[in-house]
């Protein structure tokens, strides 16, 4: 592995022009355009750090003996020294240790070539091995240390990782948020059943819940949770706060709480049942709406899906869970339910959002919970659009009012949901697929699929 800092230095050089600007006089795309200059020159800076941590970190190791450097400098390991001589917290430290580590993945797998790290971005040859790609594109300023993670956890997880499938994901990243990022990796994991099994058995044996005094008396709780053990907590909590949302919104300013009040009110409310119930056993004692195939249910294995909660979980993690839900079927185009309206009513009804959630999986642009989002109409109800499904897509409330506002189209092929972007976010207007459809899909009027490519963020 060699560094190189033709990258670092082009952008640096990119930047010299703001010098002397004064950021009153600059118009909302110029403002924007510098930001995204100014982060080249830090994703870049960061790759090359990363390498240089990775050192620090092989000089501190036990393999290094009582020579530790980060001991020898009063330090307990290799993340504090990078934390301080870097400017930066322990996490974003133990993020760059993970980022050196990707590049050294990459380094390994090319042999003797090995990995030229910040190279001008003409130098860079076609991938052909594992992280090289994601090395890469964050050593050339276009990708985030954030997004690497993302995608790093995904490859190390899935089963059968390929070259194809980062590359993919690193031309998204380059344009999505790491949430957005997020959600596409765990579209991506819910295809490999064994990996969503061993990655629920990993988080089980890091689940915690600790309760702290703080300075001024005030008692603090932190945790994490895997997603099998935060689904029915998050489902009766959350189907709690938002109705006691809705009986104050009535009230006075003063006298209405936010969430977060309401929520440390149903915890309590939850554990003063649970103290003084006396048959706490009996009955269904929850509702959560939990995605599962028939082909999961008679094999007792594969993923289902949780309403609320991000990502796959294996069935494996649910199974215990499962007396105590109730669980509706969802009929897809069956007799029992009329799934087509067409104009007869304006309203989707709830077997509709079934059927367009299982088909889209959460916000179809930008991936959040199913409990989040509505259906709207792509064609508008008053330009005689229709309720069914091919004219229904699921959106949160920001993605649907962005949409709208800034002109975005939207198409539904062969239940795929597909976005245009308005020409002042993409001026080629290209097709973006929506987080449930395939990376690889073919874009409408595109045949046969395309390669993945980059897409224009939503603004």
């Amino acid at each position: 592995m060699q560094i190189s800092t033709d990258a670092l230095i082009e952008h640096a050089a990119a930047v010299a022009a703001l010098n002397g600007v004064d950021p009153q006089a600059l118009t909302g795309d110029e403002a924007s355009a510098w930001v995204s200059a100014l982060a080249r020159v830090r994703t870049s800076a960061e790759a090359v750090m990363a390498v240089l941590a990775s050192r620090l970190e092989e000089l501190s190791s036990v393999d290094a003996g009582r020579d530790r450097y980060a001991r020898a400098k009063g330090f307990s390991g290799a993340p504090t020294l990078i934390a301080q001589r870097g400017q930066m917290s322990t996490g974003e430290a133990n993020r760059l240790l993970s980022l050196g580590r990707t590049m050294a993945d990459a380094d390994a797998g090319l042999g003797a070539e090995g990995l030229l790290v910040g190279g001008a971005a003409e130098e860079a040859p076609t991938p052909s091995v594992l992280f090289e790609a994601t090395s890469r594109a964050v050593a050339g300023g276009s990708l985030s240390s954030l997004n690497v993670a993302l995608i790093r956890e995904l490859l190390t997880a899935l089963s059968a990782p390929t070259v194809e499938l980062e590359l993919a994901l690193v031309r998204l990243g380059e344009r999505a948020t790491p949430a957005e990022l997020g959600r596409r990796c765990d579209r991506e994991l819910a295809a490999d059943a064994e990996a969503v099994r061993r990655r629920d058995l990993r988080h089980r044996e890091r689940r915690y819940v600790q309760f702290y005094r703080e300075d001024e008396g005030m008692v603090g709780i932190r945790g994490r949770l895997d997603a099998a053990t935060a689904a029915p907590i998050m489902a009766a909590v959350e189907d709690e706060v938002r109705r006691q949302m809705v009986t104050e919104r009535d009230l006075p300013d003063g006298e209405r709480r936010d969430e977060g009040k309401i929520r440390a009110d149903v915890l309590v409310a939850i554990a003063n049942h649970a103290m003084g119930c006396e048959d706490p056993a009996s009955g269904t004692k929850g509702v959560m709406v939990v995605q599962v195939t028939q082909d999961t249910l008679e094999a007792g294995a594969g993923n289902v899906t949780c309403h609320g909660v991000a990502g796959p979980v294996s069935f494996e993690a649910m199974r215990k869970f499962m007396v105590d839900i109730a669980v509706m079927p969802a009929v897809m185009g069956g007799s029992s339910l009329p799934l087509d309206l067409g104009r007869a009513t304006r309203c989707f009804t709830p077997a509709q959002k079934i059927a367009i959630a299982l088909r889209d999986k959460g916000c179809a642009r930008c991936g959040e919970a199913v409990n989040r989002c509505d259906v709207h109409h792509i064609r508008f109800w008053s330009h005689d659009g229709k309720s069914d499904i091919a004219n229904g897509v699921l959106l949160c409330v920001p993605c649907h009012h962005r949409l709208h506002d800034h002109g975005w189209e939207l198409r539904v092929i062969d239940g795929q949901v597909w976005f245009k972007p308005p020409a002042s976010t993409d001026p080629n207007r290209e097709w973006i697929p929506a987080m449930a459809t395939p990376l690889n899909a073919a874009p409408p009027n595109a045949s046969p699929p395309l390669a993945p490519r980059s897409t224009p963020a939503l603004v």
